[in-house]
């Protein structure tokens, strides 16, 4: 368990952590635990708010940045997510996503930054109302080798929204905003901006009404 690790392992319901501004916080796969599979990982809490701060995750392994499950009011903000090549080796082959939310309500992320990763962006499974605000998936040739989509939303209920957000993909695979399952999800995409991405738009195959409004897709597949 490293100092992060640490800090977040204390938090209680109500709880608001603020990153120191700038720092640069290196997580390694010997760093989690046996159950972990994320640098962040926290489960069953409420009302929580994780303030960035401009700080940066490096990311050293195929795990993702942070995963949430069954949390409710969950915010995360001003935070990049970096996933590091190692020096001598092949890129991160992760399947695992930069991020994930299981069974959770109400989800936030704002300003929030996910770089050269390799398997898909922001997830959210079986989660009521989910929204990614201003938030970037950056990634250079050769990444997103797995990825399936940057934005996806997997039998979700309520809203899923995307607003302001950018992905610059370098011709890498998967759908800018997909949504699927049976349960009434309602999709709204705003004013995002997508290129050189070698996936399709936006992906709806859901119960509920898609609202996609001032996007500009721009060379995608």
């Amino acid at each position: 368990m490293n100092e992060l690790s640490e800090l977040f392992s204390e938090i209680k319901d109500g709880g608001k952590i603020v990153l120191e501004h700038g720092r640069e916080y290196h997580v390694y796969s010997s760093d989690l635990s046996a159950q972990e599979n994320a640098a962040i990982a926290i489960k069953n809490k409420k009302n929580i708010v994780i303030d960035g701060g401009g700080s940066a995750l490096k990311i050293h392994g195929a795990f993702s940045a942070f995963a949430f499950t069954n949390c409710k009011n969950i915010t995360v903000k001003n935070l990049t997510a970096d996933f590091e090549e190692e020096d001598g080796e092949e890129k991160t082959q992760s399947p695992a996503p930069a991020a994930l939310f299981e069974n959770c309500e109400n989800i936030a992320l704002i300003g929030v930054r996910f770089r050269r990763f390799q398997g898909s962006g922001a997830v959210a499974r079986g989660v009521k109302n989910v929204k990614y605000v201003k938030s970037e998936c950056l990634l250079k040739a050769g990444d997103g080798k797995h990825c399936e989509g940057y934005f996806r939303f997997e039998d979700c209920r309520g809203t899923a929204k995307i607003e302001g957000c950018v992905v610059r993909a370098s011709g890498a695979n998967g759908d800018f905003a997909g949504v699927r399952g049976e349960k009434k999800c309602n999709l709204e995409v705003k004013n995002c901006y997508v290129t050189e991405n070698a996936g399709r738009g936006v992906y709806y195959a859901a119960g509920g009404k898609a609202k996609i409004e001032g996007n500009t897709f721009a060379r995608t597949g």
